[in-house]
């Protein structure tokens, strides 16, 4: 049939197709069934359609120009089923289209066998689709396709509104050529929960604005698909009559080209599948801009660009979710639950004027906070932090390049949580870490910028006990003011059982004076300040770990024997035999190649006078459970270790030198040099020890006078000769001179044994 100008054709069977010819002075044209409650078959448009002026169909009742309604009106039914609009696209892409109908398209209307697309809708534009009424039908099965768009003021659209009750699995609106799809509406506020979005919108070439579906979206066998590369307004899965949130299972991508375009709003139940978006920003017309999931969150949610719009999950973040963050965070990300990776690319800000910015876990844990940028809290106002993270059950991961923030439990001040892994890495202009932290419990806690004074907030890092095993690394500082502003605070008696490490960067001739902070540890009364760097109490009166500023100092007190005497007493027997070994204790976990990275020298009689043993008469090795231990025995040799005083040093240059370790550097420094000193006690048979000191004074090698590796007659008659000549070597008393009293002095050795 010919349409020429404005024509009215009323459909004369149920389900006929209607076959129309349009010419290029079409202008208008109106399908519709006498009442309305007849199915409308499958239309079909050809003809020719030069330049650009479009025509309108109106498959509607009650209206016969489009100026009489708008796009979100509703409209009188045509009639009840819809077979789908089709035809030779050059005249299709010219149409514009508002249709209305009480059942589905494509509804009831069987296609013929050679023929595919019933239920298909193709046009140029859509002002407004409206399938099925408050109550009953409402399903589009096929695909709607526009081809064009309506330029307007602010935007160019290609649909205005769909309103339905379903889009089924097979269901598709798509805006072939971009533009934007204005609204979509499944379902209505009267019968929530009885609809259901499960097929695909598509917009990848333009924008969608709201969705709004009465019911859930998706299904765990079918999720559906929303896409546009422009941006998305709104998404909302509205609650059921009874209130329950609805769950989403969907892929949605916002942003196909990862272009920083917008997102406002997402609220639903449980999420399943993946979103992604451009910028979360606060678009006018929307209310209350965010993301709410009113359920469990299972899968990623990514934004290109910054957050402005606050992240909110009412249950929890399931195994493989995570929110990544492409530029900086300016708004809240909090669960009920627990929170997954949260991957930041930019900054957390807080704003002078904005509400302060939570990221939280109500009840649960926050797997990782990686933020490449830094978190930094703005105290314009003189009141504390504004930016806070906070887990009932603790943190994994939290790492930035700055740290400036509240640390701890959403309980506040005073409550401890564990944390795993802290991490505050070089990077940028700003390398800052100024934060109150309340922490039970870490593993590492590494805090490789300058730790300094940017908000001059003077918070505390709380922790109720470091673990064995556990290390705090703090960088040195070499601009002014330098090193550490702040306490570190144990909140446990015993509570230091692992590893404090200060300067952790080795910059050179850092001293503690340098650090404006102290190590606190809770006493009997109250908090204890540990004498910074050269504490001497030993390690078994705050829980066996230690703190050490680099280079690491031997810590006395902890060697084995202790270096509490002058010098301390070992059972020579035992030190030959390997069953007591000497133990050296430093402040700090170290490390060297080889066996050798100390020398051990022997008193030789005279002041001054020590003789160096040689290295292949002993070993060291490091502890494997305790990396600040180092244990130092003998080798099979000729040399006899006789009962006399030794001093232990370290080797400072080579390869084979004592180091410190497990630093922010390779290449880390030698140790501080110390001198150990220790007397071997016991009688020269190899086993004997008297667990006192000889008592006899003088040195038990004398007894040996005569150095043969026994003590008898011959070293009687050796001294004798040399007393009686003057000898120097017959000073056994080490006075100076030779007389009486070094014959006295060597009885009583002699008789002894050596000891």
């Amino acid at each position: 049939m010919p349409i020429s100008g404005s024509t009215t054709y009323s459909c004369k069977a149920d389900g006929e197709p209607i076959a129309l010819t349009v010419s290029y002075n079409t202008r208008i044209i109106r399908i519709r069934s006498t009442n309305g409650s007849s199915r409308i078959g499958r239309i079909t448009l050809t003809g020719s359609r030069s330049g650009g002026t479009t025509f309108d169909l109106l498959v509607v009742r009650g209206v016969d120009e489009f100026s009489e309604f708008a796009a979100t009106d509703n409209l009188t039914a045509a009639g009840t089923h819809w077979g789908g609009l089709t035809g030779s696209a050059s005249v299709l892409s010219k149409n514009r289209l508002a249709a209305a109908v009480s059942g589905n398209i494509p509804g009831t209307v069987d296609p013929p066998a050679n023929e595919t697309d019933i239920g298909n809708v193709t046009c140029g534009t859509i002002v407004r689709l409206q399938v099925g009424t408050s109550s009953a039908n409402g399903k589009i099965g096929g695909e709607v396709t526009t081809t064009g768009s309506i330029s307007l003021p602010t935007s160019d659209v290609a649909i205005g509104m769909v309103q339905a009750n379903e889009i089924s699995e097979t269901g598709v609106l798509r805006t072939g050529t971009g533009g934007v799809l204005s609204a979509v509406q499944v379902g209505c506020s009267s019968a929530p929960g009885a609809s259901w979005l499960a097929g695909t919108i598509d917009a990848s070439s333009g924008r969608i604005g709201t969705i709004d579906v009465f019911g859930p979206i998706g299904s765990s066998s079918q999720p559906a698909k929303i896409e546009a590369q422009h941006g998305i307004t709104s998404i909302i899965a509205h609650p059921d009559g009874d209130g329950l949130p609805q769950p989403v299972w969907a892929d949605i991508d916002a942003s196909t080209a990862d272009s920083l375009v917008d997102f406002a709003l997402l609220r639903c139940g449980d999420f399943t599948g993946t979103f992604h978006a451009g910028t979360g920003a606060n678009l006018s017309g929307v209310d209350t801009p965010e993301i709410f999931i009113d359920g469990n969150l299972s899968g990623p949610l990514t934004f290109e660009g910054e957050l402005r719009i606050p992240i909110r999950i009412e249950g929890a973040c399931l195994p493989g979710s995570s929110i990544n963050i492409g530029g900086s965070v300016l708004a809240s990300i909090t669960s009920a639950g627990d929170l997954a990776h949260i991957l930041i690319e930019g900054d957390v800000l807080s704003q002078s004027g904005r509400p302060d910015i939570h990221i939280r876990s109500d009840t649960g844990r926050i797997e990782e906070i990686k933020v490449y940028g830094n978190i930094l809290s703005d105290d314009a106002d003189g009141t504390g932090h504004n930016i806070f993270l906070e887990a009932a059950e603790g943190f994994g991961w939290i790492e930035a390049r700055s740290i400036v923030a509240f640390i701890g439990s959403p309980l506040g001040a005073g409550n401890f949580v564990p944390i795993d892994h802290l991490s505050s890495v070089p990077g940028g202009t700003v390398s800052e870490f100024d934060s109150e932290v309340w922490c039970s419990s870490f593993e590492t806690f590494d805090i490789e910028n300058p730790v300094g004074n940017l908000v001059s907030l003077g918070h505390i890092i709380n922790v109720l006990e470091v673990p064995a095993g556990a290390k705090a690394r703090f960088a040195g500082v070499s601009t002014s003011p330098p090193g550490f502003d702040g306490t570190i605070r144990i909140h446990a008696i015993d509570g230091l059982k692992g590893q404090l490490i200060f300067n952790a960067d080795a910059i050179p001739n850092l001293n503690w004076e340098d650090y404006d902070g102290e190590v606190q540890i809770l006493g009997a009364a109250q908090f204890e300040t540990l004498a910074m760097p050269g504490y001497t109490r030993p390690a078994s009166t705050f829980g066996g770990g230690a703190a050490g500023l680099v280079p690491f100092l031997l810590h006395g007190p902890d060697c084995v024997p202790a270096s509490t005497q002058s010098p301390p007493t070992l059972c020579a027997g035992g030190f030959r035999n390997g069953t007591a070994p000497i133990t050296l204790t430093f402040k700090g976990p170290v490390a060297f190649d080889g066996q050798h990275p100390i020398t051990i020298e022997m008193f030789g009689g005279d002041p001054g006078q020590w003789l160096p043993i040689a290295p292949q008469s002993f070993r060291a090795r490091r502890d494997d459970q305790d990396h600040r231990r180092v244990l130092v025995d003998t080798l099979p040799s000729e040399f006899p270790w006789t009962p006399a005083d030794y001093r232990i040093r370290p080797v400072t240059t080579g390869d084979g030198r004592l180091r410190c370790d497990e630093l922010f550097i390779t290449g880390a420094p030698s140790v501080a040099e110390f001198t150990f000193a220790f007397h071997l006690n016991g009688d020269f048979g190899g086993t004997g020890c008297d667990e006192a000191r000889c008592e006899c004074p003088g040195y038990c090698f004398f007894s040996d006078f005569n150095q043969d590796g026994g003590v008898d007659n011959a070293d009687v008659e050796a001294i004798y000769t040399d007393w009686e000549n003057g000898l120097p070597s017959a000073d056994v008393d080490l006075s100076g001179g030779v007389d009486g009293t070094d014959v006295e002095v060597f009885y009583c050795l002699w008789e002894l044994g050596g000891c």
